[in-house]
């Protein structure tokens, strides 16, 4: 919300949040997976196996937990 509405960049986010810079584009990158992968037909009706198992591979790392600042993964 705040990097596609609000127009804030990286380092902007990442100021008022107090995260760590690549912590702020890491989530945002697994953030438009999920949401590409919400928002794109089954994997089954688009490309080979290979288009598939990339596909089925990103749900995965989106969905884990992130820890906050200061907590081990």
């Amino acid at each position: 919300m705040l990097r596609e509405f609000e127009q804030l960049s990286y380092a902007e986010i990442a100021d008022l949040l107090q995260l760590p810079l690549n912590t702020v584009r890491s989530r945002l990158f697994r953030a438009r997976i999920a949401l590409r992968n919400l928002l794109e037909p089954p994997a089954s009706s688009v490309g080979g196996p290979a288009a598939r198992s990339a596909l089925q591979a990103a749900p995965l790392a989106a969905s884990q937990p992130i820890a906050q600042k200061g907590e081990r993964a």
